[in-house]
């Protein structure tokens, strides 16, 4: 199956059997002991589960002509592993379905973070003035320009209102492929309410997909130098260098995609 598109098969192939099933049971719980084609629901389900488990993706190659001014690093996942994009639509009220969305690129089918919400991310940490300062090694500021030193800096990468960025941020993509299977199934298991009584009651078992801890990921920049100048400091030069280190160490204590306040989302070098 190495022809296979991930992004098509988990979005369209994976509930193609739902073309030849009562159209009763679209928008309840469907039964996962109904036949289609002569096989139950449970099933096919179970089958399209592995193939996402078990696929092997191709090297990705569309960006090596941008080599030569890409800024790039690689991290891997730490245990338990990185969820993206599971806000995206993905369920049929069916028992073992992968019920939450996952990131494939549309194009390749690998597994990516967008470079929109990297960038979103790495933004956010802007906030701290003094974290940003001390992953940058910059010490010689007087501590009424400190917040305006960081927000000419945040400007300058990332932009503001009607100004754009001068850095770019690439999608984020899988980078070792070797056979290795970078997908596994993982459970959310909220509780149930009791209507009349605030008590726990039945499990919801809801199955999503997580990347692997050990998937090594490639991170995608176009950088510049920046100049950063306040009153009354001397110029401090931002070289580009020193803006892949801060986005390394921010990715590192931050993490990125979601739940990373249960620990999902964190990297290591």
């Amino acid at each position: 199956m190495s022809d296979l598109n991930m992004n098509y098969f988990f979005n369209k192939t994976y509930y193609d059997f739902l073309k030849n099933i009562d159209s009763k049971y679209i928008g309840q719980e469907i039964d996962e002991e109904i036949k289609v084609n002569g096989k139950f629901i449970k099933d096919i389900i179970k089958e399209n589960n592995s193939v996402i488990k078990e696929y092997h993706y191709q090297e990705l190659s569309f960006l090596q002509p941008l080599q030569d001014i890409l800024s790039t690093f690689e991290m891997a996942v730490e245990y338990p592993g990185l969820l993206i994009g599971i806000g995206n639509n993905h369920q049929a009220n069916i028992k073992g379905e992968i019920a939450l969305g996952f990131n494939f690129d549309y194009v390749t089918g690998l597994p990516y973070i967008p470079g929109s919400s990297l960038k979103g991310k790495l933004a956010s940490v802007f906030k701290y003035t003094d974290y940003i300062l001390s992953k940058l090694s910059i010490n010689d500021i007087n501590d009424n320009e400190k917040e305006e030193f960081v927000r000419k800096l945040k400007t300058a990468i990332f932009g503001e209102d009607n100004i754009p960025g001068k850095d770019i941020f690439i999608d984020s993509f899988v980078s070792d492929y070797n056979n290795k299977k970078i997908l596994k199934l993982d459970n959310l298991a909220p509780h149930h309410q009791n209507e009349k009584l605030l008590t726990l009651g039945e499990v919801n078992v809801i199955t999503m997909l997580r990347l692997a801890p050990g998937t090594k990921i490639k991170f995608n920049f176009i950088l510049t130098d920046s100049i950063i100048e306040v009153d009354g400091e001397k110029p401090h030069t931002i070289k580009k260098n020193d803006k892949i280190n801060l986005f390394k160490e921010t990715i590192k204590d931050f993490g990125i995609g979601a739940k990373t306040n249960v620990g999902y989302g964190y990297l290591v070098e």
